[in-house]
C-alpha cells in the first residue's frame, strides 16, 4: 500500500465505482484510481400498498436494490420519520431508471436520488474539486482519501495544471461535416494541421495529446462547433480520439443546445462536451470564465463542490443549490428531489404587502460634486445570515410566539433552530470579505487580480442565493423567506435614510442596497463614522463604494424630466469612472459607438471637478466630430458596425420584419439552425429600404464591398455622445437625433 499527497483533479462514476484522477506534481504522470461506491437513496410512501407496488417495480431495475426502513430527519421540522432505503448498484444507469420509477410511482417522495454521484460522494466524504489530499492506494484501487484543506480556506496552493489551447474551424450539419483548420497550442509550442488527409490528421493529433498530455484544454466555441465536429469526423474515419483520458467513453453527438427562460429573458446554452479525466472549458459557454477567469471558476467549484467542468457549463443557481445541498447533507438530512413545500395561504391584502422587492428612491436629476456612495456588503445574504432567514425558520411550527418577526409582514422567525440554508452562506460571506480585504492591502497586481477573480465568483453565488429562495422549482425554495428578506431590506434602507439625514446628508438616490449622499464639507473620516452608525442601527455591514469628484444622474431617454434608477456616470476621486445604463454598458450598441463613448469617458476621467470637465469640452467635441467623419467617409470597418440581437424565437416563428427577425431568417437560409436565446449579428445597410432583406446583412454574408447606412450609425453615435454632453455642457436648442455635434448653446444647472 502506498501513500501520497496530491490534488484531486477529477472524479466521476463508472459502473459501480468512482474513478479519481490525482495530480501529484506539475510534470509527473496523472494517477487514475478507482473505489467501489454504493450510495443510499430513500423513498417515502404514503401507505403500505404504494410501497409494495414500488418494491415490485424495483425488482425489475438493474440500478437499485431495496434495503428496508430507515429513521431519518425531516429538513422542515428536524423530527425523525421513517423512510425506506435503496442501495444504488449501478451508478451510470441509475438516473434513467429513476425517471422510469418516478413516472410509474409519482405519489412517492424521493431523497438523494438525482444528485450527481460525484457531488454526493463529495458531500459524504468532505471532498471537493482541486482539494489538496492525502490518499492511500494499492495498485489501481483507492483505499482512503482525506482532504488536507477545507472548502472555506482562503489560502490554498493552486493546482499545477498543464494548459493547452485548441483552435479550429469546422462545419457540421445533419448531411455533412468538414474540418478546415486545427491547431494545438501549449507552453509556447504550436502544432498546426492541414486537414486534407483527415485520418492522418487525427492520428497525429492523438500523438500530440499523448505526448503533451494537457490537463485543461481551452476552446472558443468548442461546445457548439469544434468538439462535435471532431468527434463526428473521428467516428467516420474510425480513429478514436484520445481527448478523454478515460477509455471507452460514448457520446451522443449533436450541436443543438437548449433554450430556457430566466428572470423573463430567454437564455440559450450550447450543448455540453466535457472530457473524462481531462478538462475542456469553452470560453463562450462559461459565464464564470468571462466574469472571473479560471481562478474564479475553480473558487466557485471548490465552494459549491461541483466538478469544474460542470460548474463551467451550469448556471450560478446550480452552484448555490449545491452549496445548500452540501450543508443540508452534512447535517444529516436526506435531500429531497422535488420541492414539496407549497406557498402559504394569503389574503389579497397580505399579497399586496408581501409581494414587493427592494426599495428604490428615484435619483434627483442633475450634476453633483463631492458625492459619496455607500454600499451594503452582500445585503441579501447578510440579512439571511444575520436575521436567521431560511426556508425552514420562517413561520416554523415550533415557535408560535417567537421573539423575532419580519417587519411589515409579521412572519415568525424560529428561535430554536439556526437556518441551514442561510448558514451555508456564512463561509462564502467570510471568504469574500477576506479577499476584498487582501485586495485593498496588496500592491502586487497579480495578487490583486487573483483575489478579485475569487471574490467576483463568490459575489455571483451570493447574488443568486436570494433569488433561488423564490424560485418555484428550488428544492429549498420558499416564497415567504424571499418576501422576508425584501421586507427587512426595505426597513434597513429606511433606517439608513433617516440616520443619513440626521447627520445632515442629502439622499440623492438609493437603489435596494446602496445610497448616494451629499453634504457640504463632508470628510472621509465623517463618512466612516456614518457607516459605523448605520451598521449599529441595521446589524448589516456597509462600506464606502467610493467618493465621487462629480456625478451625473441621467433622465429617461424619452422624457427629460423623468428620473430612472441606475442610469448615471461619474468620476471617483482616484480617477476611475463608474457608469450604469449608458450605451457603453448596453449589448445592443455597435462597437464603434461604445468605443467612442469609452474614449470620451477616459478623457473625462482626467477632470477632477465640473469646471475641469468644462475645460475639456473642445477636446471632447473633437473626438466626437472625428468619429462622425470616419463614419461619413466610410473608414469604419464592418466588424465595428455589427449589431447583436438575441432571438426571442426561432427564425421561422417570426411574423414581423424587424432587423433581428430579418437577419435571423437570412442566417436560416444559409443553413444555420438557430433557436430562441441564440444571438444573431448583422450590419444595417439601408434602414429605410422597402425590402426587409435590403435593410440588413447578416455577418456571414458580409463582403469587402458591403456598404452601410451612414445615417443610421450617425444617429446611434450622436445619441451616445449626447448622453455625456447634454448634462455637462447643456442641450442644443434643436435637440434632434440627427443634429451635428456642434458647440453647446445653453448651460446646465450644476450642484
Amino acid at each position: 500500500m502506498r501513500e501520497e499527497t496530491g490534488w484531486l483533479f477529477d472524479y466521476y462514476p463508472r459502473g459501480s465505482e468512482m474513478v479519481f484522477w490525482f495530480i501529484t506534481d506539475e510534470h509527473g504522470p496523472r494517477l487514475r484510481l478507482a473505489q467501489p461506491y454504493a450510495p443510499r437513496c430513500y423513498v417515502e410512501a404514503k401507505d403500505s400498498k404504494s410501497l409494495e407496488r414500488f418494491k415490485m417495480s424495483l425488482e425489475r431495475s438493474r440500478s437499485f436494490r431495496f434495503e428496508g426502513p430507515a429513521r431519518e430527519k425531516d429538513f422542515w421540522t428536524a423530527k425523525e420519520r421513517t423512510l425506506h432505503a435503496i442501495q444504488v448498484v449501478d451508478l451510470e444507469s441509475s438516473y434513467k431508471d429513476l425517471l422510469a420509477l418516478y413516472r410509474k410511482h409519482p405519489d412517492l417522495s424521493y431523497y438523494n436520488c438525482d444528485i450527481p454521484f460525484e457531488q454526493l460522494y463529495g458531500y459524504q466524504n468532505n471532498l471537493f474539486p482541486t482539494a489538496l489530499c492525502r490518499f492511500r492506494y494499492e495498485g489501481e484501487s483507492l483505499i482512503e482519501c482525506i482532504a488536507l484543506e477545507k472548502h472555506s480556506d482562503s489560502d490554498y496552493p493552486p493546482i499545477p495544471l498543464r494548459v493547452a489551447h485548441l483552435h479550429g474551424e469546422g462545419y457540421l450539419s445533419p448531411n455533412r461535416a468538414a474540418l478546415r483548420f486545427l491547431a494545438l497550442e501549449m507552453e509556447g509550442r504550436t502544432i498546426e494541421w492541414e486537414t486534407n488527409d483527415l485520418e492522418d490528421t487525427l492520428h497525429s493529433f492523438n500523438a500530440y495529446l499523448d505526448d503533451w498530455d494537457p490537463d485543461l484544454i481551452w476552446t472558443t466555441g468548442g461546445d457548439s462547433i469544434l468538439m462535435p465536429c471532431l468527434f463526428h469526423l473521428a467516428n467516420v474515419a474510425g480513429v478514436p480520439l484520445r481527448l478523454d483520458r478515460e477509455a471507452g467513453i460514448k457520446r451522443n453527438l449533436g450541436q443543438q443546445g437548449r433554450s430556457y427562460i430566466s428572470y423573463g429573458r430567454i437564455v440559450y446554452r450550447d450543448p455540453d462536451y466535457p472530457l473524462w479525466g481531462r478538462w475542456h472549458i469553452d470560453h463562450r459557454n462559461c459565464f464564470l470564465d468571462r466574469e472571473s477567469d479560471l481562478e474564479g471558476l475553480i473558487e466557485a467549484s471548490r465552494v459549491s463542490r461541483l466538478a469544474v467542468q460542470r460548474m463551467a457549463r451550469r448556471s450560478i443557481g446550480t452552484g448555490i443549490s449545491s452549496v445548500q445541498m452540501a450543508n443540508v447533507s452534512q447535517h444529516g438530512f436526506p435531500i429531497p428531489w422535488k420541492k414539496a413545500q407549497p406557498e402559504g395561504w394569503k389574503t389579497a391584502l397580505q399579497l399586496i404587502r408581501a409581494d414587493r422587492g427592494g426599495m428604490t428612491y428615484m435619483p434627483k436629476l442633475g450634476v453633483y460634486e463631492n458625492v459619496v456612495e455607500l454600499d451594503f456588503v452582500s445585503m441579501y445574504p447578510s440579512i439571511m445570515t444575520n436575521f436567521n432567514i431560511s426556508p425552514e425558520t420562517v413561520n416554523c411550527t415550533c415557535c408560535p410566539e417567537p421573539e423575532t418577526s419580519v417587519p411589515e409582514l409579521g412572519y415568525r422567525i424560529c428561535d430554536k433552530r439556526n437556518g441551514l440554508i442561510s448558514g451555508a452562506l456564512v463561509p462564502i460571506l467570510e471568504k469574500r470579505i477576506e479577499y476584498k480585504r487582501r485586495m485593498r492591502a496588496t500592491k502586487d497586481p497579480d495578487e490583486y487580480r487573483r483575489y478579485n477573480n475569487r471574490q467576483t465568483a463568490l459575489k455571483w453565488l451570493l447574488v443568486c442565493c436570494f433569488g433561488y429562495l423564490g424560485y418555484k422549482n428550488a428544492r429549498f425554495g420558499r416564497i415567504e423567506a424571499h418576501e422576508s428578506i425584501c421586507a427587512i431590506s426595505r426597513e434597513m434602507l429606511l433606517r439608513t435614510r433617516e440616520i443619513s439625514e440626521e447627520w445632515g446628508y442629502s439622499v440623492l438616490h438609493s437603489l435596494v442596497d446602496c445610497v448616494w449622499l451629499k453634504k457640504s464639507g463632508q470628510s472621509h473620516e465623517e463618512v466612516e463614522r456614518l457607516c459605523r452608525a448605520i451598521e449599529d442601527a441595521t446589524n448589516l455591514p456597509i462600506g464606502i463604494e467610493g467618493h465621487y469628484s462629480w456625478l451625473v444622474f441621467l433622465s429617461s431617454k424619452q422624457y427629460d424630466d423623468l428620473p430612472v434608477p441606475a442610469r448615471y456616470f461619474g468620476r471617483f476621486e482616484d480617477g476611475s469612472m463608474k457608469y450604469r445604463g449608458i450605451e457603453i454598458r448596453r449589448s445592443d450598441q455597435a462597437p464603434v459607438v461604445q468605443f467612442v463613448q469609452g474614449e470620451l469617458l477616459e478623457l473625462l476621467s482626467q477632470a477632477d471637478s465640473l469646471e475641469a470637465c468644462r475645460k475639456l469640452e473642445p477636446q471632447l467635441r473633437a473626438i466626437a466630430l472625428e468619429a462622425e467623419r470616419r463614419i461619413v467617409e466610410r473608414e469604419v470597418s464592418l466588424q465595428d458596425l455589427l449589431l447583436k440581437r438575441q432571438l426571442s424565437q426561432s427564425p421561422g416563428e417570426y411574423k414581423s420584419t424587424t432587423m433581428a427577425a430579418t437577419a435571423a431568417k437570412q442566417a436560416a437560409r444559409l443553413g444555420q439552425d438557430l433557436i430562441a436565446g441564440q444571438e444573431v449579428y448583422f450590419v444595417v445597410i439601408d434602414s429605410k429600404a422597402g425590402n426587409p432583406d435590403a435593410r440588413v446583412c447578416v455577418v456571414d454574408l458580409l463582403a469587402p464591398e458591403t456598404d452601410y447606412d451612414v445615417e443610421f450609425y450617425l444617429v446611434q453615435l450622436r445619441r451616445a455622445v449626447r448622453t455625456l454632453f447634454d448634462p455637462l455642457f447643456g442641450k442644443p436648442k434643436e435637440n434632434t437625433r440627427t443634429q451635428p455635434l456642434e458647440a453647446s448653446q445653453q448651460v446646465f444647472d450644476f450642484h
